[in-house]
């Protein structure tokens, strides 16, 4: 016998009457008066009301079932039923769906990222605001004047093309676009790209913005060219044609190498010329990082008639120097405005001279890779015994010039 048991056997509910006014159901009647016999009836939502029992009528089968399907899409978003929203809130839902299909993601990643894009646009400022900041913060940590300027020239033209916007809103592509139309060489666009990610460095590390759009802007390719070097006959009309004040600046370039910026944030302390060396110092250097520079004989005897205990080596700000050094060059017969031929023929002779890739670059804070690249086999090495003997015109009369190592 079978042994009773007190379980019944499960059973489906019974289709209640609720339940089934809840589906949606087609229906055609043939006798109806007009030309809408089909007929759709239901539980659904209209515009701004709250679900109800409705019926429809339609010209053709095909637009009720339509008109079903939409009616009928099971939305499964916190458990509400199709009928519970209405016909625009369904179809916005759908075309959403359709939209972030693609990219693998739900209504509610998207809705996360906005609202935390909405969070960023609360925190965030104008840009001109963070530009000023960030001004403000390298003037306390004293960055060079002219670090200074080239934030607030550089940064400030980008600022200006978006008055009104917050560093939030500001997208890879704005900064891209931005770079894409200035007229000017490539390197000078990437030299622009890292103002601006120093911008919005700043901003991201304050809470202003969530990202840098700068940082995915892609560099632009430069064709390294022809690197531009005096020759020795070149470099001595200038030095005979520079005015007596600029010549140590331009001397501490062409004969040790120094970048702009570091030969105007020199001290006259940290030039050894009893012990042949220049100290520079970290917080002076590009690379930031000391190193040592040797001071070769012709340097010593520019220097030497300018040389003083301490103070600012330069003497002067960079623009005056700058437009002593641009005159120097015109009355050589020299054309171009170039800035960098200085270090450059430092490099090309002090190569050609050591033959020593490592030491050189050590000496101008460079990597060997761009020694190799940019400066080897230049100039050859009688050419270097030529640049390494200009001297002070009263001091070149007997002297036998020997290199420092």
């Amino acid at each position: 016998m079978v042994p009773e048991t007190n379980s019944a056997p499960a059973m489906r509910p019974f289709p209640t009457r609720r339940n089934r006014d809840r589906k949606l159901r087609i229906r055609f009647i043939p006798h109806r008066k007009g030309a809408r016999p089909w007929q759709v009836d239901g539980v659904w939502a209209e515009p701004g009301q709250d679900p109800a029992r409705h019926r429809k009528f339609f010209r053709s089968e095909a637009d009720a079932k339509e008109f079903k399907f939409r009616q009928g899409l099971d939305i499964r978003a916190g458990g509400l039923g199709a009928p519970s929203l209405s016909t625009e809130a369904r179809l916005t839902y759908q075309r959403a769906i359709a939209v972030l299909q693609p990219y693998g993601r739900s209504i509610t990643d998207a809705v996360n990222h906005y609202v935390a894009y909405l969070k960023s646009c609360e925190q965030s400022c104008l840009l001109s605001a963070v530009l000023d900041k960030l001004v403000a913060r390298k003037t306390a940590d004293g960055s060079s004047q002219a670090h200074l300027d080239k934030i607030r020239n550089i940064c400030a033209r980008f600022v200006a093309t978006h008055p009104n916007r917050l560093v939030a809103q500001i997208t890879t592509g704005d900064v891209d676009d931005w770079l894409a139309r200035l007229r000017v060489s490539n390197s000078t666009k990437n030299n622009n790209r890292r103002y601006l990610m120093l911008l919005f460095s700043f901003a991201k590390n304050q809470g202003y913005c969530p990202t840098n759009p700068a940082q995915n802007v892609e560099l632009r390719k430069v064709d390294v060219g022809d690197i531009a070097i005096f020759t020795p006959e070149q470099l001595r009309h200038i030095m005979d044609a520079a005015d007596p004040a600029v010549i140590p600046v331009i001397a501490m370039r062409a004969f040790a190498g120094l970048r702009e910026a570091e030969t105007f944030r020199m001290d006259w302390s940290e030039i050894k010329l009893d012990r042949g060396h220049i100290e520079l110092k970290a917080g002076k250097s590009k690379t930031n990082a000391r190193r040592i520079v040797p001071i070769q004989p012709n340097l010593a005897a520019w220097l030497r008639p300018h040389a003083k205990p301490f103070g600012r080596f330069a003497g002067m700000g960079l623009s005056k120097a700058r437009k002593l050094y641009r005159l120097a060059r015109r009355k050589a017969g020299i054309k171009g405005t170039g800035n960098n031929e200085l270090r450059h023929s430092f490099c090309s002779y002090r190569l050609a001279h050591l033959k020593d890739k490592n030491a050189v670059a050590l000496e101008m804070g460079n990597s060997p890779g761009v020694i190799t690249s940019h400066y080897l086999e230049l100039v050859d090495e009688k050419t270097a015994g030529l640049y390494w003997q200009i001297m002070p015109r009263a001091a070149n009369r007997g002297k036998v010039v020997s290199f420092s190592a």
